[in-house]
């Protein structure tokens, strides 16, 4: 006991937590209404089939332990591995590695486990199985295990062209175009490129309907009104993929549409004590930010009163 009063169960040197115990027989009391329990208390449910195991069934009959023996090798119990010698080296012919496994190394064996692997049982595919259990490569396991059918093809190999355009809800030729594939954090539409990278898909679909994009410019939807649409990650128009409703744009004038502080504030006519913005009343600094001349003459004359350098 570093310092304080010890434990009050007998037998304990540990230092008192609360109630006049030490953290572990606290955690026993809090858990078992008895600071002397030294067992947990058992799973409730039904237990694994297997002889010895007192975990509970999950499923098949099974504990997590024994399933996922069984998914990997085909057998639930384990299997009685050789105890390898320390200087057993490996038996392919001018291999000096230290043995891993069979007789073999760490690299011969797993060559040799890659060659003489089963193939995928569905027809057509040369894959090597994953499994023991189910006979699917990976590609065809994580189809079944997702879809429940190892043939189901959901997303669209090779056409990217072909893949895009499953993904958008094709209207009239007025209306928008969602997009029902995945979005980014700011609720753009976005689709993988043939490079693999990821890439917004409104202006893929306009490179591949109309053309090029000009060097300095980015796409604008013009179906977008700041007036009726609030803007941000539910806006419906950054994921409109109608080439007809799309058009080149500086930045500024993409973002002079949209709803973000400075367009707010480039629409406004009147500054926020009802002077009007006109060619008298207002100063462009040299950055172009925008002020109101009676305003700051007001702000100026009242320094002054204050004794204060305007």
């Amino acid at each position: 006991m570093a310092g304080g009063k010890a434990c009050s169960i007998e037998g304990c040197q540990k230092s008192s937590y609360v109630r006049g115990w030490c953290v572990k027989h606290y955690q026993r009391w809090r858990a078992h209404d008895d600071p002397t329990a030294s067992r947990k208390v058992p799973p409730v449910g039904p237990r694994c089939s297997i002889d010895g195991c007192p975990e509970v069934a999950r499923t098949r009959g099974w504990c997590l332990t024994h399933f996922r023996r069984w998914e990997k090798t085909g057998n639930p119990l384990p299997s009685r591995r050789r105890r390898i010698p320390v200087d057993a080296k490996c038996s392919e012919p001018g291999c000096d590695n230290p043995e891993q496994s069979k007789g073999l190394c760490a690299y011969h064996y797993g060559r040799q486990v890659r060659n003489s692997a089963p193939q995928c049982s569905v027809d057509g595919c040369t894959t090597p199985r994953r499994t023991a259990a189910h006979g699917l490569c990976q590609t065809h396991e994580y189809r079944w295990r997702r879809y429940g059918d190892p043939l189901i093809v959901r997303q669209i190999q090779g056409d990217v062209k072909k893949r895009i355009l499953s993904h958008i809800d094709r209207r009239g030729p007025g209306e928008c175009w969602p997009w029902t594939g995945a979005v980014s954090k700011r609720g753009y539409a976005y689709a993988r490129t043939k490079s693999g990278r990821n890439a917004l898909a409104h202006r893929l679909v306009y490179q591949m309907f109309v053309g090029p994009i000009p060097p300095g410019l980015t796409i604008d939807h013009l179906c977008h009104r700041a007036e009726a649409c609030e803007g941000g990650f539910g806006c419906p128009h950054r994921r409109c993929c109608n080439p007809a409703h799309m058009a080149p744009e500086d930045a500024v004038a993409n973002t002079m549409r949209g709803n973000s502080p400075a367009a707010i504030n480039a629409r406004k006519t009147h500054c926020k004590n009802g002077h009007e913005f006109n060619v008298i009343n207002t100063a462009v600094s040299r950055k172009g930010k925008r002020s109101c001349r009676p305003c700051r003459a007001e702000w100026k004359r009242k320094r002054r009163q204050a004794g204060l350098p305007a």
